[in-house]
């Protein structure tokens, strides 16, 4: 049952650079610091100055505008994750309003600056989705008991000696599991890779997180993460959290007692007391649209 969604939906005009509306319908019911700069960057400048070009876009014949973008591989998601955020790099950055951040990306690398992920070039990735795991089945949660898993999709053959060269400098250690190659720097809970395909690579800060990923990539089973996520898996920026396990974590507390400071928290608290799953949405597409959910 969804308790809530808030939509926020450019209304652009050539006269008007910057115009947005907000619409509002409440119903019952370890990553790459250079891929982070790159997402921020993204995010203000489609926000701040997309309000032209989306505007010149949707004066395009309708012949010209984008095809129905490819679901992101959700079914890549373990049953036992709280969090989730996948982007598409490439498609964010074919935009005309990412004119600044593909200069600025040629200018770090006349600088001969890393800003890459693992060696692939942002704009050469499909898509990349970040999935935040419990570190030990069924232990209570904290900050530190974290652990992530990337699911990296590269729209070319991935170079992966350069690959491997970046994602260590220590020497990999090879191991198999369930007919894929696990490369990992030697440790029980350290570091994993691994290239599940030629245009997908599976990487980790703990090699269990890489295994659950690929077990969950191969099971027939039902996915219920796959599920859930359907509403929002042709989007160009996608986000998603168990609020259930936030609410249970030491910084979920935390933002509790703060957010009770607010003057309009009674109207907010039943969103963060009742949700199940809490869903965001960017999509850009000739316009620029962003969705919340709430979920019972």
């Amino acid at each position: 049952m969804r308790l809530a969604v808030m939509e926020l939906q450019s209304q652009f005009r050539p006269v008007n650079r910057q115009g947005f509306s907000m619409r509002i319908n409440s119903s019952r019911g370890r990553c790459n610091r250079s891929l982070s700069l790159f997402l921020t960057i993204c995010f203000f400048t489609v926000v701040c100055d997309g309000g032209a070009v989306f505007a010149q876009d949707r004066s395009e014949p309708e012949a010209q505008k984008q095809t129905p973008m490819t679901a992101f591989p959700f079914n890549a998601v373990p049953d036992t994750t709280f969090g989730v955020i996948a982007v598409r790099p490439a498609q964010i950055l074919a935009e005309k309003s990412m004119q600044p951040v593909r200069e600025l990306i040629q200018q770090e690398k006349q600088k001969n600056q890393t800003f890459d992920l693992f060696g692939l070039d942002p704009a050469q990735l499909e898509s990349v989705v970040l999935i935040y795991l419990p570190s030990v089945k069924g232990e209570h949660l904290t900050p530190t008991f974290i652990k992530y898993g990337m699911v990296i999709k590269s729209g070319k053959l991935i170079d992966r000696q350069l690959a491997k060269k970046k994602f260590s400098k220590l020497e990999l250690k090879q191991a198999d599991f369930k007919g894929k190659q696990i490369l990992t720097t030697g440790a029980i809970d350290g570091d994993g890779l691994c290239f599940f395909d030629d245009k997908t690579m599976i990487v980790s800060d703990n090699i269990s997180a890489v295994l659950q990923i690929i077990e969950q990539l191969q099971s027939t089973a039902g996915k219920s993460w796959s599920q859930r996520l359907q509403t929002v898996e042709q989007s160009s920026v996608a986000a998603a959290i168990d609020m259930r396990i936030v609410r249970e974590l030491a910084i979920g507390q935390q933002m509790h007692t703060l957010a009770e400071r607010i003057p309009f928290w009674p109207v907010l608290s039943p969103l963060w007391d009742n949700s199940d799953v809490a869903f965001f949405s960017l999509k850009l597409d000739r316009e620029l649209s962003a969705k919340l959910i709430f979920e019972q």
